[in-house]
């Protein structure tokens, strides 16, 4: 006799997805995740599948709970094509009895429908993208249990005979629900997102992107958010009194070591950025051959660098190159990784010089302000 099957536990307990877990960052460098979890592009609204996994390829083993007796029972079938037609078939002979086959709420019907079945069909052997599925239309209350992650998944109903599933049993075909009879199947929307849940192709391809095109903007805004707060905190520089002057000679000898700074600087960023290309190419993340490529990602990690290796970082595409990244965590602007007190305080004086386009002198006025501790 056919019995109508819903769901109850799975076969077997299953680790949950992430177990690495996930870390926050904050700053700039802290936009690496970011964008690779896909917050850092522009905002778009979620869009749900217009199809679903109805049930997974091949042989399955699965203990679904009987919806007369309520008892679970253990099956082991297999899915295949044969089976397509017949659940169209069935489906069409519901609609001509004036019923809409339709998806319920965690196998309870009193709970409305989150989604009607348009029709069913397969999709080859990929166990996630593959086996029987069902196109649907979502209702309104699905949409928001779906984006509202109340519910992840699908669970199916169906008839048995002999041991073997023999398609529909109603034009309840099944109901949203975050524990299914088939533990395998496709999730309609994850749980959590995180880069830990990615395939690690498309982590590459969400990084090559975001550093080609999103990476100059996220760098500027963010910096100039950081700058502004900076400048509020630090308040105006002290003014020289009126007739105070410096020595000419200091004058000269602070220019030739800000000189001396910005070519080594320039040097060093040089030998990074080629560092980061080259760990970029060897992952996959940039075509090797694709000279073009290569410039635009050159071109924004010259712009960014402690972001591009963030980014390389956080992709865990290039473990070799991991272990070097050692990002600038001081809060002194420009001042870097430097041993001698004198040197850092050549390379604040420096940076302020530069992005303000004042003189040597102002500049190593306004950093002693804003860096009292450093300037001691």
């Amino acid at each position: 006799m056919a019995g109508k099957y819903t769901r109850s536990k799975r076969h077997r307990e299953r680790s949950p997805q992430g177990s690495n877990g996930s870390a926050s960052f904050s700053g700039v460098g802290g936009l690496a995740v970011a964008i690779v979890a896909g917050e850092a592009f522009p905002a778009e609204a979620e869009e749900l599948p217009s199809d679903i996994q109805w049930a997974p390829p091949g042989r399955q083993k699965i203990r679904p709970k009987n919806a007369v007796t309520g008892k679970g029972v253990n099956l082991d079938v297999t899915i295949g094509p044969a089976l397509v037609d017949k659940l169209n078939a069935q489906a069409e002979g519901i609609r001509e009895k004036g019923h809409d086959p339709f998806i319920d709420f965690n196998h309870n019907e009193n709970n409305g429908a989150s989604g009607h079945i348009q029709s069913f069909f397969w999709a080859g052997s990929d166990l996630k993208k593959g086996g029987i599925r069902a196109n649907v239309k979502w209702t309104s209350k699905g949409s928001e249990a779906l984006l509202g992650r109340e519910f992840t998944r699908f669970s199916p109903c169906f008839a048995v005979e002999k041991g073997k599933i023999a398609g529909l049993s109603s034009a309840n075909i099944g109901g949203l629900t975050n524990r299914p009879a088939f533990g395998d199947n496709e999730k309609i929307v994850q749980a959590e997102e995180g880069i830990q849940d990615m395939d690690p192709d498309e982590i590459k391809k969400i990084i090559a992107t975001a550093i080609t095109d999103q990476l100059p903007t996220l760098v500027a805004t963010e910096f100039t958010k950081a700058f502004d707060s900076f400048k509020a905190e630090a308040g105006d520089p002290p003014k020289k009194a009126e007739g105070e002057e410096e020595d000419d000679d200091e004058k000269k000898e602070l220019k030739a070591k800000i000189a001396s700074f910005e070519k080594a600087e320039a040097t060093a960023l040089e030998e990074r950025v080629d560092k980061i290309v080259v760990a970029a190419t060897e992952a996959g993340i940039v075509a090797p051959k694709d000279e073009k490529a290569i410039e635009a990602f050159r071109a924004n990690a010259e712009k960014a660098p402690d972001l591009a290796e963030q980014m390389l970082k956080a992709s865990k595409a290039a473990p070799s190159y991991a272990g070097d990244i050692t990002p600038d965590n001081t809060p002194n602007r420009g001042a870097g990784n430097f041993t001698r007190k004198e040197d850092k305080i050549e390379a604040m004086v420096a940076t302020y010089a530069k992005e303000h386009n004042v003189e040597p002198e102002e500049a190593y006025l306004a950093c002693a302000s804003e860096n009292p501790s450093t300037f001691r």
